[in-house]
């Protein structure tokens, strides 16, 4: 599952970016899967290629918002981290404009 993206904002609203779904609670009471996460956020987000795992198999630090991609605007579905086996707990945002930031590949990959 790819998972490098950031996510769509706008400035005066951000928070009308995002779509709240709330699901059934799993009749197994089991909700930390993926398929039965009782929530989820949709989001507006473009791909940030450049964003990568180290060698190590991990995501470094986030840089500097906002990154500058070109990247088409997808729909991208979050669920919470305790559902999920990839976890990521922090998205940088991006624009397409002169504004953004150059996402930059980490020394020593």
């Amino acid at each position: 599952t790819d998972w490098n993206y950031g996510l769509v904002l706008e400035e005066e609203n951000p928070a009308a970016q995002f779509e709240f779904v709330q699901r059934s609670w799993p009749e197994n009471n089991q909700p930390f899967v993926a398929d039965a996460a009782p929530v989820e956020i949709m989001a507006k987000a473009r791909k940030i290629q450049a964003w990568q795992q180290d060698s190590l198999g991990l995501v470094g630090k986030l840089q500097q918002s906002p990154v500058r991609t070109d990247e088409p605007i997808e729909t991208v579905t979050m669920i919470p981290m305790g559902c999920a086996r990839l976890r990521i707990s922090s998205f940088p945002t991006v624009t397409t404009d002169s504004t953004g930031h150059q996402w930059s590949i980490p020394s020593g990959r």
